[in-house]
């Protein structure tokens, strides 16, 4: 048995998406499929075919059920470390009935990607690929070098990234707090994030408190996210052998990210 102790990053995602009824849950479904369709939308720009994907840190596969409804979804592929949320997209898949979604439980660096089809997309949302390098030094180089190989000719990767230039401008002495409100289909109503910058690093590390909606419980998670400037995540997928690289401000329509946030995508030649 390992005795490494394992990465705060890699317990950050554990126990979410557990709900107390099934009017809960599918409010939730709901909600989470509206809010992919933006980035449903961004990605049928950039292909006429059906899709087979790879989604790293795929959580509910939200994602990938809405190419799946859209009708350009070949072959699916999530790849997600928290038990929590692979147990809920499991169960979504099996009320949609679909059979071309699959669901993994694992650390995507334990996971062979040989015995997978090549790609057409390999898609990471939501930060996901800022917790990798703080997890283990150099891990998005290798990330970004596994995935190369698993890609067709002409296929995409499609990073949403974080640059936290504003974040930065509200620090005293490197720390912030900052209050986020929730959707009201979420059973969270209330989240404190306490921001430290690791300069040395370029690191951030959130230590989190989510505040049930009735008020009658606390939970508590912490991430380290490695922070990517536009002009870092450039020079890194290009370093890494992708071309044709191109940064975009938002899904849909102005204003549909956070301030910081930005889409990064490169090519395979």
């Amino acid at each position: 048995m390992s005795n490494k102790t394992r990465h705060v990053n890699d317990v950050a995602f554990d126990g979410y998406e557990i709900f107390d009824s099934k009017e809960d849950v599918q409010k939730y479904r709901k909600s989470k499929i509206e809010d992919v369709q933006k980035n449903v939308h961004f990605v049928k720009r950039f292909f006429n075919d059906k899709m087979t994907v790879l989604e790293i840190g795929s959580g509910n596969s939200k994602f990938l059920y809405a190419l799946e409804q859209h009708g350009i979804l070949n072959r699916g592929y999530g790849i997600d470390l928290s038990n929590s949320r692979v147990n809920f997209a499991e169960e979504w898949k099996k009320d949609l009935k679909m059979d071309n979604v699959t669901n993994i439980n694992s650390n995507f660096f334990d996971c062979n990607l040989e015995d997978f089809p090549d790609f057409d997309l390999v898609y990471c949302s939501d930060m996901a690929f800022q917790l990798f390098d703080p997890s283990e030094r150099g891990n998005d180089v290798k990330c970004l070098e596994t995935v190369y190989d698993k890609m067709k000719s002409g296929s995409k990767i499609l990073l949403e990234i974080e640059d936290s230039k504003n974040l930065f401008k509200t620090m005293t002495n490197n720390e912030v707090r900052v209050w986020q409100e929730f959707d009201e289909s979420d059973p969270w109503r209330y989240l404190l994030w306490e921001c430290k910058y690791e300069n040395d690093d370029s690191w951030i590390r959130y230590n989190k408190t989510f505040i049930k909606r009735d008020l009658s419980e606390l939970f508590n998670s912490s991430i380290v996210l490695r922070n990517y400037s536009r002009e870092e995540a450039k020079t890194l997928l290009q370093q890494n052998n992708f071309v044709n690289v191109q940064i975009f401000e938002y899904w849909k329509d102005e204003g549909d990210m956070e301030d910081d946030g930005y889409i990064i995508i490169g090519e395979k030649e």
